[in-house]
């Protein structure tokens, strides 16, 4: 199943994340287990950022 809120957003600048977010994100020693539904609007204005980082 695919939730549309982890697509990245259109305007999202790759760019922008902090290297060491990117650093943990990366990172073999975590695991991100994430909550989510596309009628939740917390969900839609916070996971695309998240998802595309992921």
């Amino acid at each position: 199943m695919t939730l549309e809120t982890l697509a990245p957003a259109d305007d999202l600048d790759a760019e922008a994340f902090d290297d060491s977010v990117l650093a943990a994100l990366g990172a073999d020693d975590f695991v991100f287990k994430v909550w989510g539904g596309d009628w939740c609007g917390d969900c839609q204005r916070q996971l695309p950022e998240f998802g595309a980082a992921l």
